[in-house]
Parts: structure tokens; C-alpha cells; sequence
């Protein structure tokens, strides 16, 4: 049986995420199977803190990119949404190996992650930012195999309250879970959460 490292930090990530992810909205995406930098929706840069064994070096401070070329539409969402209640852990990692890039996140001088969700909401001054990759980030070991844990998947939330600079959280490896009331839950974690400061749009 794998030890859980962050099973109430990732929990608490996840039902931050969980509101995004339900709740609809109108959004307009830019689609096309290669969009320019010139199109982009968003680029922002910060630095990394590592808080365990995995991660930014656990401890040792380093600078991530999350690019991203366009907002994931309603639809797509909830074809996410409705592939995690499946709850089929094979059909879930098939689909999110096939799902399009919607944008990277990478540590300077690796060759990244491609994001297969990307989102973001605006109110009362504040910006939350949501993506979510379609396997683990960085090096986590075991993370995609294992007798119970069939899927994981990294996620990232970057906050700003009125100003240009915010701060943020990456999960490494969550495995997610929808409940019959459809809340989200983190069903596993393999990874400490990795803290994002000085958090920058470019």
C-alpha cells in the first residue's frame, strides 16, 4: 500500500479546484492545433519551493512557466468531469494521454508538461488560475503505476487578491475522484504540495 505524504493539503487543493471545475460559465477559446505565442492567454512565471522528497528539489528554490495557449472550453470540461466519474482508471489515463495540449508547465531548462486543462476566474478584484496536467510533474516515483493507484495527474491553482504578483500551489500527484453528490475529491496522493511565490504574469 503506497504512504500517502499530503493526502489533507492535496484534499484542501482539490476542493479549491472543485468550484472551477463545476461551475459554468461563459468562455470563449481560441482553437486550433497550433496557436502562436501572439494568441496566448496567459503567461506567468514563479518561483518553486519544494516542501518533500519530490518536487522543486525539496527546498531548493527553482523557476516554473505555465504557458497557456487557450482557456479549456465548457464542453471539454465537462467531458472531464464526466470521464473522472467513470471512475475507470484505465479509460481515464487513455483519454488524458490523447487529450489536447491546451498549454505547458515547465522548470527552466526541462522540456515540461503539456496542460490539459486551463481555467480561470475573475471577481471582486481577485484571479484564480487553474491547470491541471495529464500525469504527475516532475519525478515522482511510482506515481503512474501500482496496484491501486491506476491514474495521477498534476495540478497547479495560482491566486492574486488586487495585485500583480499573487502566489500558488502545485499538487505533483493527485489521483482524483467525483462523489455521487459530485464533489471532487483527492482519492490518492504521492507527492508533498510544492509552494509557488512571486507569482507574475509576463
Amino acid at each position: 500500500m503506497r504512504k500517502l505524504t499530503s493526502r489533507t493539503s492535496a484534499t484542501r487543493l482539490a476542493r479549491a479546484v472543485a468550484p472551477i471545475l463545476i461551475v459554468a460559465a461563459a468562455q470563449s477559446a481560441a482553437w486550433g492545433a497550433k496557436i502562436k505565442k501572439a494568441d496566448w492567454v496567459g503567461e506567468y512565471s514563479a518561483v518553486a519551493m519544494g516542501t518533500g522528497v519530490t518536487g522543486a528539489a525539496a527546498g531548493r528554490a527553482a523557476r516554473v512557466d505555465i504557458d497557456i495557449y487557450r482557456w479549456t472550453a465548457p464542453d471539454e470540461r465537462q467531458r472531464i468531469l464526466e470521464l473522472l466519474a467513470t471512475g475507470d482508471g484505465k479509460k481515464i489515463r487513455s483519454t488524458l494521454d490523447d487529450a489536447e495540449s491546451v498549454g505547458r508547465v515547465r522548470l527552466v531548462g526541462g522540456s515540461g508538461y503539456d496542460l490539459i486543462y486551463a481555467w480561470h476566474v475573475e471577481e471582486a478584484g481577485k484571479k484564480r488560475v487553474v491547470v491541471a496536467m495529464n500525469r504527475p510533474f516532475l519525478s515522482t516515483p511510482g506515481a503512474t503505476v501500482g496496484g491501486d493507484v491506476q491514474f495521477m495527474v498534476g495540478i497547479a491553482v495560482l491566486d492574486f487578491e488586487g495585485s500583480e504578483v499573487g502566489k500558488g500551489v502545485i499538487a505533483p500527484a493527485v489521483e482524483l475522484e467525483i462523489e455521487p453528490d459530485g464533489r471532487i475529491e483527492v482519492s490518492e496522493s504521492a507527492a508533498d504540495p510544492i509552494t509557488l511565490t512571486t507569482v507574475k504574469a509576463e
